[in-house]
């Protein structure tokens, strides 16, 4: 975290030890000791924190895309359907449909008696 080397440490060791006395020295190191620990811990629930909710980010960015891939199909699904469903104009009364017709009057309008 800070880079302390050895050297370093040792240095601080000493100018703690002449600064506190050898009285005070291991309550300070004791208290020093909570303290790192305290901020150790912060700093690894603020981590997985900024880990979940880079997590919950993509998930929303995932299931945008899949909301809008769903909605793109349901739309082309409904044109087919109303294509399909397309309804033929209107024929006068008296002119029978397809499925009323018998083969040969069929074979009439069509020409193909």
């Amino acid at each position: 975290m800070f880079d302390v080397g050895m050297l370093e440490m040792l240095i601080i060791l000493v100018v703690a030890l002449l600064v506190l006395g050898p009285e005070r020295l291991p309550k300070a190191a004791q208290q020093a000791g909570r303290w790192i620990g305290k901020a150790k811990r912060m700093m690894h629930h603020w981590s997985a924190e900024v880990d979940r909710q880079i997590e919950n980010e993509d998930l929303a960015k995932q299931f945008k895309a899949q909301t809008r891939e769903l909605d793109d199909e349901v739309s082309s699904l409904n044109d087919a359907i109303a294509r399909s469903l397309k309804v033929d104009p209107p024929r006068p009364e008296n002119t029978p449909t397809p499925l009323n017709q018998s083969s040969t009057e069929q074979k009439k309008l069509t020409g193909t008696a």
